[in-house]
C-alpha cells in the first residue's frame, strides 16, 4: 500500500507574488500540508487532483538591472548609488540613510519621498564636510600669497633674505590699516624655507610633471660653474617641448654638486639628477657642454659614458664655444703688440678713477664718446670684438693721453703704448680685426639663443666658411668645391695675390693711404698682409676641426625648416626613427609617418608660413594646431618627430647666462649660501618673470612648509 501513498513535504522558500509591474510583495505560497496531516494517505489520483496544473503557476518576473542613468538625474545623483547584496546582485542604495532597495525606479522613488530620507537629508545638508571644517581661512590665505610673492621679489631682485627682518616690520608700520600687514611672520628663516621648499620644490614639481608626460623628449645641457670653493658644483639646464604652450622651453633644473671633475663622477651626477626626479633617462635624446677633455673627449669622456647608457642620444659641442676658441687662436698670427695694446690701455684705467677723469677731458676736446675703456676677458665670448672697436673710436683721444702720459709720467707700460699707436699700420690691424671678429660675432651672436636653431648650425657655418675663403682664395676654385667643408687652405696655387687680400672697408682706405703717402717701406705693407692671410687660413683650418658633421643628425634636423619642407628634399622620414631608435615606443607604422609627411609638403599652409624665416615655431606651432574632423591632431606621428628635434641642443650659451646671475646672487656679503638656497633663488628666478603679476599655486599655498616646526626644523 507503501508504494501508492506518497508524503509531501511543506516548501522551505515563500514564493514571490506579483501585484503589479513594480511593486514585489513576499507572501508563501498555500502549502498542500496545510490541508492534510502527517498521518493523512491520499491516493496518487486525489493528490493529482488536489495539486494545481502547470499552466496555473504564474511566470517570475525577468531581473531588472541597475540604470547607471540614475545618477545623473538631479533628483537622485546627490544621495542615490550602486552596492552588491549578499547574493552579489546589484542593487540600489542610499548614502543618506544607508539602505538598500531594489534596482526598480517606482521603489527609489518612494525612498526618496519617504519621511526618513527627508529628515536625513536636511541633516547632511546642515552638517560641515570635513575640508570645511578645516578649510584655511580667508586671511591666513592672502597672507601667505603676500609673504610667497615678497620671498619672490627677494629671489627676482638679487635681495638678501636677511633683509625680511626688517622689511616685515616695516609694512606692518606703514600699513596700519591693514590686516594682511599685521598678520605677516616673514622673517630670514621663515624666508629662507620658503625661497627652498615651497617656491623652488613646487616650479620642480611642474616642471617633472610636464617631463613625465608621454613622448617628452628633452635634452640636458651641463658646465661646471666658476666658482672658486671647496664644493664642485655643476649647473644643469634642460630643453623640452612644452604641448601646453606649443614650443621649445629651455629651464634651469639643478645645480648638482660632485666629488671630482673627471668624466665618471660628472657622468654618474648627471643620471642621478634625471633619475632621482623621476625623469626617464631613455628619453634624454641630447647632450651639449663646452669642449674639455673631461666632458667631450674622444676616447673616455662624459660624451662616450652617455652614448653607452642612453642609446641614440646627439652629444653636440658648443657651437659659440668653439668659434670663440678658433677665433683665439687665428689671432696668434697677428703680430701681438695689437692684442697687448688692448689688454694695457684696459689695464691702466681698470681701478684709477684719477685716471678717468683725466681721460674725460682729451674726450671731450676730442668731441668723442664719453665711453669707458673695456678690456679684454677670456671668459666671455669674442670680447675682444668689443674692445678693438672702442679703441677704433677713441683713437685720437687715447693717443694724445699716452703722450701726455708718457711726458709727465713715464713707465715701461707706458711707453710700450704710446710707440704701438704711434706705429701707422696698428690702426690698420684693428680695423682689420674690427672686420673679421665681426663675422665671428654674428654668427656666435645668433647662436646665443634659446629657441631651436641646431637646423641653422652647419648652413651658417658653410656660409661663414665661403665668405673667409673668398677673402684670400680665388672665386673659382671656391665654385669648383662640391661643398666648402671640402676647401683647402694649404693649397698656394689657389690663393689670391697678397694685394688682393680682402682686409675690410676700413683696412683697405688705411693701408691705400699708406701706400699713397710713401712714408712706409713696401716690406712692412707685404708683412701687413701675409699676417692677414695667415690669420684667414688658421681660422679656416680650426673652425674645419672643431666642426664635424659625420653624425647623421646633421640631416635628420633639415627636416624642422619650413622652407625645406614645401621643397620636399626629404622624401621619407625613417631616417629619423632609425637615429633616434626612442621614437619607434611611440610610432607604430613608419609608413604611416611617411603618409603624413607626403600630406604635409603637399598642403597649402600659405597662412601658416612664419614672419621670421629664422622662427620656426611659429610654423610648427600653427601646423600642430591643425585638427581632423573629430578634433584630432591632423599630424600626429610628425607631432612626435618634432618634438624630438626642436629640443636638440645646439651650444651651452644657457648654462654661461645662469653663471651670470649666479655671480649677482653669490656676492662677498652673501658667500656662504647654500647649494639648496641657490638652487631654490635660480629656479624661483628663472620661473617668476613679474614677480607683480605672480599669483601663486594653490599647491604652495598649502604647503606643509608653512608650519612655524618644519620652518624652524628647515634653519
Amino acid at each position: 500500500m507503501d508504494k501508492w501513498l506518497k508524503k509531501v513535504e511543506p516548501d522551505t522558500e515563500p514564493t514571490q507574488l506579483i501585484l503589479n509591474e513594480t511593486e514585489i510583495i513576499d507572501e508563501p505560497e498555500p502549502l498542500l500540508s496545510s490541508f492534510i496531516t502527517d498521518s493523512s494517505l491520499v491516493t496518487e489520483q486525489e493528490l493529482e487532483v488536489s495539486q494545481p496544473s502547470k499552466t496555473d503557476k504564474k511566470k517570475k518576473p525577468a531581473e531588472r538591472k541597475f540604470n547607471e542613468k540614475w545618477l545623473t538625474m538631479t533628483e537622485y545623483k546627490n544621495w542615490l548609488t550602486t552596492k552588491t547584496n549578499i547574493k552579489q546582485k546589484e542593487v540600489a542604495y542610499c548614502k543618506v540613510c544607508s539602505s538598500l532597495m531594489s534596482p526598480h525606479l517606482t521603489e527609489i522613488k518612494r525612498h526618496g519621498q519617504s519621511a526618513k530620507h527627508i529628515s536625513n537629508s536636511n541633516q547632511v545638508v546642515q552638517q560641515n564636510s570635513v575640508n570645511e571644517v578645516f578649510k584655511m581661512s580667508s586671511l591666513t590665505e592672502k597672507t601667505r600669497i603676500a609673504e610667497l610673492k615678497l620671498t619672490a621679489l627677494f629671489a627676482t631682485n638679487n635681495l638678501p633674505f636677511s633683509l625680511s627682518d626688517t622689511l616685515t616690520p616695516l609694512l606692518s608700520t606703514i600699513f596700519p590699516d591693514s590686516k594682511i600687514a599685521k598678520n605677516l611672520t616673514l622673517k630670514r628663516t621663515k624666508a629662507t624655507a620658503v625661497m627652498k621648499n615651497v617656491l623652488g620644490n613646487n616650479f620642480l614639481n611642474e616642471l617633472c610633471d610636464t617631463l613625465r608626460e608621454p613622448g617628452s623628449f628633452y635634452s640636458l645641457i651641463m658646465d661646471e660653474t666658476t666658482d672658486i670653493s671647496e664644493i664642485k658644483q655643476c649647473a644643469v639646464v634642460i630643453i623640452y617641448f612644452d604641448t601646453e604652450s606649443m614650443t621649445v622651453k629651455t629651464q634651469f633644473l639643478d645645480m648638482i654638486e660632485t666629488i671630482s671633475g673627471t668624466a665618471d663622477d660628472l657622468t654618474d651626477a648627471l643620471l642621478k639628477c634625471a633619475s632621482d626626479k623621476g625623469i626617464e633617462k631613455n628619453m634624454m635624446v641630447g647632450f651639449s657642454s663646452d669642449t674639455t677633455n673631461a666632458m667631450a673627449g674622444k676616447f673616455h669622456s662624459v660624451f662616450t659614458n652617455l652614448k653607452t647608457a642612453v642609446p641614440g642620444i646627439a652629444c653636440i659641442k658648443c657651437s659659440c664655444h668653439m668659434i670663440h676658441l678658433s677665433a683665439s687662436k687665428a689671432c696668434l698670427k697677428l703680430p701681438r703688440s695689437i692684442e697687448d695694446l688692448l689688454r694695457n690701455v684696459g689695464s691702466h684705467f681698470s681701478r684709477s678713477h684719477s685716471r678717468q677723469s683725466k681721460y674725460k677731458a682729451f674726450q671731450e676736446f676730442f668731441q668723442v664718446e664719453i665711453h669707458k675703456i673695456l678690456s679684454p676677458c677670456t671668459t666671455r665670448w669674442l670680447s675682444l670684438k668689443a674692445c678693438v672697436d672702442r679703441v677704433l673710436e677713441q683713437f685720437p683721444a687715447l693717443k694724445e693721453y699716452f703722450r701726455l702720459v708718457n711726458f709727465e709720467d713715464p713707465s715701461k707700460t707706458s711707453e710700450l703704448i704710446f710707440s704701438t699707436m704711434e706705429n701707422s699700420f696698428s690702426i690698420i690691424y684693428l680695423e682689420f680685426m674690427s672686420y673679421s671678429l665681426g663675422l665671428l660675432t654674428n654668427f656666435n651672436t645668433l647662436f646665443q639663443g634659446e629657441g631651436p636653431l641646431l637646423h641653422l648650425l652647419k648652413p651658417e657655418i658653410e656660409k661663414l666658411l665661403k665668405t673667409i675663403s673668398m677673402n684670400f682664395f680665388t672665386i673659382e676654385y671656391i665654385r669648383s668645391l662640391d661643398t666648402i667643408m671640402n676647401v683647402s687652405p694649404n693649397l698656394s696655387q689657389y690663393y689670391l695675390p697678397l694685394n688682393e687680400i680682402y682686409i675690410g672697408i676700413s683696412a683697405n682706405d688705411s693701408i691705400t693711404t699708406l701706400k699713397n703717402q710713401n712714408v712706409v717701406d713696401s716690406n712692412e705693407i707685404f708683412k701687413f698682409f701675409k699676417s692677414c692671410q695667415e690669420y684667414y687660413i688658421e681660422l679656416v683650418v680650426d673652425i674645419k676641426k672643431r666642426f664635424v658633421f659625420d653624425d647623421s643628425v646633421f640631416e635628420c634636423i633639415t627636416v624642422t625648416n619650413p622652407a625645406l619642407v614645401k621643397l620636399f628634399k626629404t622624401k621619407s622620414l625613417a631616417n629619423i626613427l632609425k637615429r633616434f631608435p626612442v621614437l619607434n615606443n611611440f610610432i607604430d607604422n613608419a609608413q604611416e609617418l611617411d603618409k603624413e609627411w607626403r600630406e604635409l609638403a603637399l598642403m597649402e599652409l600659405e597662412p601658416v608660413e612664419p614672419s621670421n624665416p629664422n622662427d620656426i615655431m611659429e610654423y610648427w606651432r600653427k601646423v600642430f594646431c591643425l585638427k581632423n574632423s573629430l578634433g584630432e591632431i591632423y599630424f600626429p606621428n610628425i607631432f612626435f618627430v618634432m618634438r624630438l628635434l626642436l629640443a636638440l641642443p645646439f651650444s651651452n650659451a644657457s648654462v654661461e647666462r645662469l653663471f651670470s646671475d649666479l655671480k649677482n646672487i653669490k656676492t662677498m656679503h652673501r658667500n656662504k649660501l647654500k647649494t639648496d638656497s641657490l638652487v631654490g633663488i635660480l629656479r624661483t628666478k628663472h620661473s617668476v618673470v613679474d614677480c607683480i603679476a605672480f599669483k601663486p599655486s594653490a599647491a604652495m599655498v598649502k604647503s606643509k612648509t608653512w608650519d612655524s616646526s618644519n620652518i624652524r626644523d628647515q634653519h
